[in-house]
């Protein structure tokens, strides 16, 4: 088994078979994925987003987060480290270890972040929340920035509306 594989069995693990941790830990997963390779990134930033993807699900379910809103600061350390503990464990690169952890404890507010790589992972996030619920927030569609993510977000509304 690679690294990738090593984390997300890790993490599928530790989620303890809840079925909709699972499915949207997938769905975070396969839609960070599509954006790296529709935005051209490279094998390493798509290695790093898929990385931090599965990490920051981890830490919600630790910090007892909800809904993208942050959860006790005291707990920031403990999600911190069991963050490192599943990299290691997965033997991920010493040198990806600190972007990766950048990357999966990050809060922005949806579409507030000039970082490209957590903007995609960001848009992953609200694009699986929204196909998840049936639902998508009015800002949802203002903060998709890339041509994926916009892409994907007008054909959910466009789902939606045809059911209607």
């Amino acid at each position: 088994m690679n690294n990738e594989t090593d984390l997300l069995m890790a993490a599928l693990l530790f989620e303890e078979g809840d079925p909709r941790g699972t499915q949207h830990l997938l769905s975070v997963l396969a839609l960070t994925g599509l954006h790296c390779r529709c935005a051209g990134r490279s094998l390493e930033d798509e290695q790093q987003l898929a990385a931090a993807a599965v990490l920051r699900d981890l830490t919600e379910l630790l910090s007892g987060e909800e809904g993208g809103e942050a959860g006790p600061e005291s707990l920031r350390p403990q999600t911190q480290e069991l963050a490192r503990y599943f990299l290691r464990q997965a033997r991920y690169a010493p040198s990806y270890e600190e972007e990766i952890l950048r990357l999966a404890l990050a809060r922005p507010r949806c579409g507030e972040t000039a970082d490209p790589r957590l903007g995609l992972l960001m848009e992953a996030r609200i694009l699986a929340s929204c196909l998840e619920s049936g639902q998508s927030p009015p800002d949802a569609a203002r903060s998709m920035r890339s041509r994926c993510g916009k892409r994907l977000m007008k054909s959910i509304i466009n789902t939606k509306e045809s059911a209607r």
